[in-house]
C-alpha cells in the first residue's frame, strides 16, 4: 500500500482503533449504550473525548517511534 508495508499499517490501524476509532464513533452500539447508561450525550462526550483521545494517539505513536515498533 504505497510502499508501506502491510505489518505497519496493520499497527498503525490497530493503534487509531483503540484510542480515536472505537470510543466516539456514532457507529459502534456500545458508544451508544454506554453514553446513554451515563447520561450523557453523544456529542458531549465526543467533544470531551477527541482531543484526549488524539493526545494519546500522538503520544502512542511517538512511543512506537522511540522503541523501533514503527521505523522511521
Amino acid at each position: 500500500m504505497l510502499g508501506v508495508p502491510a505489518i505497519q499499517v496493520a499497527q498503525a490501524s490497530v493503534l487509531g482503533q483503540m484510542t480515536t476509532g472505537f470510543p466516539v464513533s456514532p457507529l459502534t452500539p456500545a458508544t451508544f449504550l454506554l453514553c446513554s447508561l451515563a447520561g450523557v450525550d453523544l456529542a458531549d462526550h465526543q467533544k470531551f473525548s477527541i482531543l484526549v483521545l488524539w493526545a494519546a494517539s500522538v503520544v502512542m505513536t511517538f512511543a512506537c517511534v522511540i522503541f523501533g515498533v514503527f521505523p522511521l
